[in-house]
């Protein structure tokens, strides 16, 4: 069974966030040059073939983005919403806030500082994950993160171990979520822990120079390639969005 996962386009929370500003928490939706990601991404899809389901995650972002997508790759059937796709911290206390405010409340709390200056010097990666671990449930619980940082891994860890249902139903599965979400998705397969700096295994092929060019910015709409097969999962192509510079060359906003 092949799984693609890819994260939404831009959203308006990530263009607020990219650009320290605050923004509307009740109306985070595809920006324009989400949805052109998304038409885009669309296109390249349909390289891999017939797709036999679409799982989306709740969230208004994803909906959008997997509506677009099915329409190029000709997908007629019904998408599935799955609560366990949706975001860790996909709601929280701070939640509208631009990106220096929410640092600066963060900062508030002892414990969280510490440990960030900790983890800033720190060089051994058994320390470092450890670390980072302790930081995040903190950062998490202390804004009131929800999902918060546990319950997300729990909620991942059950939408892989419910996903392989589908083995010799389907052939191919699309699944349209998140970048936390596929994070801890491709901890899970590849047995690096979730707190690891995995950025130089699985980011080396996405584009992380921001604004290069009028479609691509960061992380939105990477894809990640996946194979189940003897009962296990298997990394065939970690998250990039490289297929998006094929299009850029000609795209104009």
């Amino acid at each position: 069974m092949e799984i693609i996962f890819i994260r939404h386009g831009q959203s308006t929370e990530n263009a607020a966030l990219d650009n320290n500003v605050e923004y509307n928490i009740d109306d985070v939706k595809l920006t324009a040059r989400g949805m052109l990601q998304c038409k885009e991404s669309g296109i390249y899809l349909k390289m891999f073939g017939k797709f036999d389901l679409i799982i989306q995650s709740p969230v208004k972002r994803c909906i959008e983005s997997a509506k677009i997508i099915a329409d190029k790759i000709n997908y007629t059937k019904k998408i599935i919403t799955d609560d366990r796709l949706t975001e860790l911290g996909n709601v929280d206390n701070l939640s509208g806030l631009k990106i220096e405010d929410r640092m600066t409340y963060l900062e508030k709390n002892t414990k969280y500082k510490n440990l960030l200056n900790k983890i800033s010097d720190e060089k051994n990666p058994f320390t470092f994950c450890k670390l980072l671990n302790k930081a995040n449930v903190i950062g998490m619980d202390y804004i009131g993160a929800k999902p918060n940082w546990n319950d997300h891994y729990k909620n991942v860890k059950s939408f892989l171990e419910n996903l392989k249902k589908y083995n010799r139903k389907y052939k191919r599965i699309l699944v349209v979520s998140h970048g936390g979400t596929m994070k801890a998705i491709e901890s899970i397969i590849t047995n690096i822990p979730r707190d690891a700096n995995i950025k130089i295994l699985s980011r080396l092929q996405t584009v992380l120079v921001k604004d290069p060019i009028p479609i691509i910015e960061t992380n939105n709409c990477i894809i990640m390639c996946v194979l189940y097969e003897d009962n296990c999962y298997r990394m065939v192509s970690p998250a990039n969005n490289l297929h998006l510079l094929d299009f850029s060359k000609e795209c104009k906003m």
